[in-house]
């Protein structure tokens, strides 16, 4: 099922939607002078999210020019009643993952946001997939 997905910025022709379409040749990239984008997806009905995988797109990828791959660090929020939550965040991550699959304890949420907070120097990170992995929360 795709979802629509929204985001603080997008360039041309990178539309957010392109990060939960389910290809691998298309992805929603901000604007470079976006400080601190974000992708929001609305999961339409409440889910217990344990889990995302981030398939990360490098522009600007040029190692003639040193700006070569590094950890993109993000924040990852679920929203539930109105409230967002941290799930995850990756602040201190050294290590680059071009597939970046973490879990967590299970909230339950309605939407979910990925906000990107750091990113190696020269390269604009963009999502080629954002999914969370969880069970449908019967009770809400």
């Amino acid at each position: 099922v795709q979802y629509r997905s929204t985001a603080t910025s997008n360039k041309p022709g990178r539309d957010p939607i392109y990060a939960t379409d389910g290809s691998n040749i298309t992805w929603w990239e901000p604007l470079e002078e976006d400080k601190f984008p974000c992708i929001e997806c609305n999961l339409n009905v409440p889910y217990y999210v344990g889990a995302v995988r981030l398939f990360w797109h490098e522009s600007g990828l040029c190692y003639r020019e040193g700006n070569v791959p590094g950890p993109v660090h993000y924040i990852l929020e679920g929203c539930r009643d109105g409230e967002w939550i941290k799930l995850f965040e990756n602040a201190g991550e050294t290590e680059e993952y071009n597939i970046d699959y973490r879990s967590f304890e299970p909230v339950s949420c309605e939407k979910v946001r990925l906000t990107i907070t750091g990113k190696p120097n020269g390269i604009n990170p963009g999502v080629i997939d954002f999914t969370v992995f969880g069970v449908r929360d019967m009770i809400r």
